[in-house]
């Protein structure tokens, strides 16, 4: 037995029809399906590049903004092929008025730091 791979990430959200607008908007996110539990709501859809991401509102949680420094999830890292890609993806959170960090050199990659409306962190890199 061994793991093949990432199946899906779910994040939580406060606002579920914000969250998805966002998302679609800024990361190319295309909602497949709408659902509800018991539970929650939730909207499973893909990135561009096929990655599954579910966006879910739970009824009873907490209204908090993400927070990395608890326990659970740090950030989420998303790549793309190089510094035009971040460049465009800048330009995308401009026009989301979100707020982001100017793209970063590292030794490893380029990087570029972003939020969602919830505050979760996420982040974008490409090969330098």
């Amino acid at each position: 037995m061994s793991v093949q791979g990432i199946s899906h990430v779910s994040l939580t959200v406060t606002d579920l029809d914000a969250s998805t607008a966002w998302y679609a908007a800024v990361l190319g996110w295309t909602e497949q399906a709408r659902g509800e539990t018991d539970t929650t709501t939730f909207a499973y859809g893909t990135l561009e590049d096929g990655t599954v991401l579910v966006l879910r509102r739970h009824r009873a949680g907490s209204r908090d903004a993400f927070d990395e420094t608890q326990a659970g999830l740090d950030h989420l890292s998303f790549a793309y092929t190089g510094q035009a890609d971040l460049e465009q993806l800048a330009e995308r959170l401009a026009t989301a008025g979100t707020t982001w960090t100017p793209i970063q050199a590292t030794d490893y990659a380029l990087v570029l730091n972003f939020r969602d409306p919830d505050n979760t962190a996420l982040e974008a890199t490409a090969a330098p």
